[in-house]
């Protein structure tokens, strides 16, 4: 079972997280793409529900392109 995800957010609901709690992310011109280790201990922790399964593709991208 695939336990890492993207999760979409805000700039309000980003800042609130501790940089600990994810792997990478990306700025994007409205929201953030925060790739995390496990969704669902994301998810209960920050209430935040835009977390998608990623592609190989995504995680790709998210490791060139994202920021740590």
């Amino acid at each position: 079972m695939i336990k890492c995800g993207i999760a979409k957010c805000t700039t309000e609901e980003f800042e609130k997280i501790d940089k600990r709690d994810y792997i990478r992310f990306k700025k994007n011109k409205y929201e953030y793409d925060v790739f995390v280790e496990d969704k669902k201990e994301f998810k209960e922790k920050y209430k935040i529900e835009a977390i998608d399964k990623p592609r190989i593709e995504d995680i790709m991208i998210m490791y060139v392109k994202g920021d740590r």
